[in-house]
């Protein structure tokens, strides 16, 4: 797992809309005026690690998402899909805008997927051992992506904009649309997709400014679940603490706590065919991560529980079925170098 010091959430593109909270002054008792003033605590500026460096940023991501569905007549069963992606994050230009262009390439993946109760249904492949034409048909597609370069666009407040990388290669290869049993590896490495995990695990949404520690902000950013509904988490930021390395070389590193509350996507609502409705029956999402701003480090950890009920109705006839999904999934991330001397736990 990923030391952090934050919690939050991540919008997969544009610059989400954030409010500042800062706490309201205790108020003073008789005679405070006799006592020194406290000292002020400078703010820190947690956007200033949200900028790739010049030099090759090493990165990790961790995913583990387990679904189950319960629908009538379909019984009830589960899917678990695990990832584990090493890369390198570097800065290749700068635009006169303050946007950052960068690149990410893909060094090291290892995917894991299938219904853990049918264990012939399990897949798996290893981007290190793993070739193509060898048997497995995970191999036969991932061998398409699994040293992608992909290019990324960050705005100047270091959220990402844009990404892409994959489809090209899909495209190339003639694999516009994977058969059924491959297609959760094909959809988890399409350009939208990756965009949206790679927003959320290595660019998470910081306040415009310097904060001090008790400060808060409130964000919308998506939490999906892929293939089944668009949804969104507004998640409440908290920079719990401040640090600083013994040494002092390396300048400060921030803690942040998040919690929020999973709807669906009102802008997916608004234009949904109105046979499908999804209806959130629970949901939750917690954040922790870790910021080094000198440095550009980022550590995080998150984790998302959240029950949809779909219900069908067919274009002809009034019989609906239901179906609920429940997803649990845990994120982990790390770019670069994050925790010091002093915030080690």
């Amino acid at each position: 797992m990923i030391l952090l010091l934050v919690e939050a959430g991540c919008s997969a593109a544009g610059e989400p809309s954030t409010r500042q909270q800062v706490p309201e002054p205790a108020p003073q008792d008789a005679g405070a005026e006799d006592r020194a003033a406290p000292v002020e605590t400078p703010g820190i500026a947690l956007r200033t690690a949200l900028v790739p460096d010049t030099a090759p940023q090493p990165v990790r991501i961790r995913l583990r998402e387990r679904r189950e569905t319960a629908g009538e007549g379909a019984g009830e069963f589960a899917h678990e899909l695990h990832l584990d992606l090493t890369a390198t994050l570097t800065r290749t230009g700068v635009e006169p805008s303050g946007e950052i262009r960068a690149k990410l390439v893909l060094k090291h993946v290892k995917l894991e997927f299938g219904m853990p109760d049918r264990a012939e249904t399990m897949l798996t492949y290893d981007s290190a051992t793993d070739e193509p034409n060898k048997g497995n048909p995970l191999a036969d597609i991932m061998t398409h992506v699994s040293d992608a370069e992909l290019s990324l666009r960050i705005g100047p407040s270091g959220r990402l904009r844009d990404l892409h990388g994959l489809d090209p290669r899909w495209r190339k290869a003639g694999l516009i649309m994977a058969p059924p049993g491959l297609l959760a590896a094909q959809w988890l490495f399409r350009d939208l997709s990756m965009r949206e995990l790679v927003a959320e695990a290595l660019f998470p949404p910081m306040p415009a400014g310097p904060v001090r520690v008790g400060d808060a902000w409130e964000i919308d950013v998506p939490a999906d679940i892929p293939l089944v509904a668009r949804l969104n988490a507004r998640v409440r930021h908290t920079l719990t603490a401040t640090a600083t390395d013994l040494d002092g070389a390396e300048g400060p590193v921030a803690r942040i706590k998040g919690t929020g509350r999973i709807e669906p996507a009102p802008e997916i609502l608004e234009g949904a065919a109105p046979a499908i409705q999804p209806i959130v029956k629970t949901g939750s999402v917690r954040i922790t991560q870790t910021v080094r701003p000198g440095s550009q480090g980022l550590a995080q950890r998150s984790e998302r529980t959240v029950e949809v009920l779909l219900t069908l109705t067919p274009p002809a006839g009034n019989d609906r079925s239901r179906m609920t999904i429940k997803q649990t999934r845990e994120l982990i991330s790390r770019r670069g170098r994050v925790v010091g001397p002093s915030l080690a736990q």
